[in-house]
């Protein structure tokens, strides 16, 4: 059903109830948090308490920079993920023979939830990152001199 939203652009209540049924399962796999075993916040916390452990922590500039470079180290393993993911299924998607219709019903939501996932953890979980941290953490918590790092395993 989702891949009728794909190829035509018109949504149904099928399709609606598929992507709950694809968020739903991802979530209960962990697959929209958690690839590679290591999940985006990891790397944006690794970022923010180095940051704070050199003292670099009282401006949202500091905190823009921190979770800079946490996405930055997690880019190159989510990007090999989604490539090779899509090596495999565009194929599949551009396929013509027997059976084709069937599989293109497996390889859209497959498509679509790995673009989803790649938009999400790389752009959307690092702007709740920032406002979580920014006005919980650092506004009232502002690291003026080097602090301890925490352990975070």
């Amino acid at each position: 059903h989702l891949e009728s939203f794909v190829f035509t652009g018109s949504i149904t209540s099928d399709i609606v109830i598929e992507c709950f049924n694809l968020f739903a399962s991802s979530l209960q796999r962990k697959t929209i948090v958690v690839l590679d075993n290591a999940p985006i916040h990891t790397y944006l916390d690794l970022a923010y308490y180095e940051a704070r452990s050199k003292g670099q922590m009282s401006t949202k500039e500091h905190l823009r920079e921190a979770i800079i470079n946490g996405s930055v180290k997690r880019l190159r393993p989510k990007f090999m993920t989604v490539a090779v993911d899509f090596i495999g299924l565009v194929p599949v998607m551009l396929a013509t023979g027997t059976g084709s219709d069937t599989m293109k019903r497996i390889a859209a939501p497959l498509v679509a939830g790995m673009f989803t996932s790649f938009i999400m953890e790389l752009v959307v979980y690092p702007a709740i990152y920032f406002i979580w941290k920014w006005h919980f953490e650092v506004k009232e918590h502002p690291a003026l001199s080097p602090e301890p790092m925490p352990d975070l395993g």
